[in-house]
């Protein structure tokens, strides 16, 4: 069992030290949970992960993604960086406990994710006339 805002209090630290101290708490529960949930996580689609971590910030949550997101909407510039933190908060969890960068499939895979998720959020634009056709990165 992890130390909870009431356990700090009662320890005597004060309220900038107990955020930051919690803050710690929440991450090492988040990485915890994604080494307890492999099994599971295998069952899922990555479609459904990436939901359900969207789903755990309860900020983005309650702001963003019921609200906007949910709904059809398009979102602004600020919910759209807010979007990219959360969504990409497993990678640098797993970067700053020492473990390595996400690749560019795994990249890829969250972006094809997100936007099936929110197909309003797809880029409808075009190629400029004249531009170069896109080179697959699967093309021999």
């Amino acid at each position: 069992m992890m130390l909870g805002n009431t356990d700090l209090i009662d320890m005597g630290i004060k309220t900038g030290p107990r955020m930051v101290i919690l803050k710690i708490i929440e991450n090492l529960k988040t990485f915890n949970n994604e080494d307890g949930n492999k099994e599971n996580q295998a069952e899922l689609s990555s479609m459904q992960i990436c939901r359900s971590n969207l789903e755990m910030n309860n900020k983005f949550r309650l702001n963003v993604l019921l609200p906007i997101l949910d709904q059809g909407h398009m979102p602004n510039d600020n919910d759209l960086r807010f979007l990219n933190r959360v969504a990409c908060e497993p990678f640098e969890t797993r970067i700053r406990s020492g473990g390595k960068y996400p690749t560019t499939d795994e990249q890829e895979q969250l972006a094809n994710d997100i936007v099936q998720l929110f197909p309003q959020l797809k880029c409808n634009a075009s190629r400029p006339q004249g531009a170069p056709e896109a080179v697959s990165k699967y093309a021999i």
